[in-house]
This record gives C-alpha cells, sequence and structure tokens, in this order.
C-alpha cells in the first residue's frame, strides 16, 4: 500500500536590515505563516525550507522529492513588498535513476490592503510571475511563463460577544492563488525503453489553489 508523507524544517531570517520585529499581528492576534501558504502580513525576511515528500506515482511505486526552497522578500515601502522564490529539486523512484535541477523562479509582489486591530483582520494581495524555463526538464519543472494573483486574509475571534467567548483563542487564515499558464504544454525528461533520458510533453493545466487553516492562540 502507497502512503504519502511529508517532512519539512523550515529556517527564517525576518528584519534583514534592521533590528527584528514581530509581524503577522492586528490587535492582540498573531497569525503565522504555515507550510502550504504565507500569512497574510508583510515584512523583510528570507524563510528557507527543507523537505521531504514521498507519494505515490499511480503505478504501484512511489516517487520522493527532496528539495530545498527559499523565499526571499524585501519592503519596498511599510505596505509593499518585492520578492523571489526559487528551489531546488531531487526526485527519485523506484527502478529509475534520480533527477534533480532547480525549481521554476517566480518574482513577486504583495502589498497589505486591509488591517484592522479591534476585529484583529489582515488582508494582503499579491502577484508572481513565473519565469519560463527557468526550472529544470529533470524534474518536470521546464514551464512557460505563468501569472498568478493571490489574496491572502486573517481573521481572529477576540472581538466575538461574551457569549462565544470560548471562540477568542481561534483565528482562521487562509489563501487563494489561482495560477494561469501561457503554454498548457510543458517539456519533462522521460525514460525510454532503452533506459535513455528523452524530452516529452506533457499537458500544464490552470491551477486553482485554495487553502485555510484554523489556528489556537493561547494569549
Amino acid at each position: 500500500m502507497s502512503t504519502t508523507r511529508y517532512i519539512a524544517v523550515v529556517i527564517a531570517f525576518a528584519g534583514i536590515g534592521r533590528d527584528a520585529y514581530a509581524h503577522g499581528i492586528a490587535g492582540n492576534r498573531h497569525f503565522p505563516g504555515t507550510l502550504t501558504f504565507d500569512d497574510p502580513a508583510i515584512t523583510d525576511e528570507w524563510p528557507t525550507e527543507v523537505s521531504s515528500f514521498k507519494h505515490p506515482a499511480g503505478d504501484g511505486m512511489d516517487v520522493t522529492n527532496k528539495a530545498i526552497t527559499s523565499s526571499f522578500s524585501r519592503l519596498l515601502t511599510p505596505t509593499l513588498l518585492v520578492g523571489i522564490d526559487t528551489g531546488w529539486i531531487e526526485r527519485s523512484r523506484s527502478g529509475f535513476p534520480s533527477q534533480a535541477g532547480p525549481d521554476m523562479t517566480s518574482l513577486n509582489l504583495k502589498s497589505l490592503v486591509y488591517e484592522n486591530d479591534p476585529h484583529e483582520t489582515l488582508v494582503s494581495a499579491s502577484f508572481a510571475w513565473g519565469i519560463a524555463h527557468s526550472g529544470s526538464q529533470a524534474i518536470g519543472a521546464d514551464q512557460a511563463t505563468t501569472f498568478q494573483p493571490g489574496l491572502f486574509f486573517g481573521k481572529g475571534f477576540g472581538d466575538v460577544p461574551d457569549n462565544f467567548s470560548w471562540l477568542r483563542p481561534f483565528a482562521i487564515t487562509g489563501a487563494v492563488t489561482p495560477a494561469f499558464v501561457t503554454s498548457h504544454k510543458s517539456s519533462v525528461s522521460a525514460v525510454t525503453p532503452g533506459g535513455q533520458l528523452a524530452p516529452v510533453l506533457t499537458p500544464t493545466p490552470n491551477i486553482f489553489h485554495w487553502r485555510v487553516a484554523l489556528e489556537f492562540s493561547t494569549l
């Protein structure tokens, strides 16, 4: 039976070039980032993630991706940042040679568009540009240009009436980030019957990403 296993270690540097400070705060609420999507705030930071992801390939065998991903962000104004995302992936599969190479590199802008401290609310918007052919063909990251608008939000329940005070430690954060490609074909390396690697074209669809997290604070 195939299983999915995900292990990740995240290292983050905040407050680059200045005294480190907490961010992602609205009123008495702190909205931390998660392993799968960013927090709704903006700041100077350089998070780097080292991960190992094992999942079934659909043919009875498992594929393991070992990756190092990094995202560098720098504030242009107190409410606007520019950033770059990149990474390196090694992919292994039983009976096939391991493949490794860079993931697609993306440039992005992110802006804080709404903050309400009494109601513990943050909303930010972003736009990412995936640079065409910046990723490796060997790992299936050799794609055409992608455009990814995004909306990130966080809402704490510290403002609910006394009758619902049990909800006050909770908060909801989420992200909606559709990805649109300029070409619906991408080139990947496949193993031929003779054991050689050859490029093949595979479909590349538009993808609608959405993620939600329920958070609990002891403060």
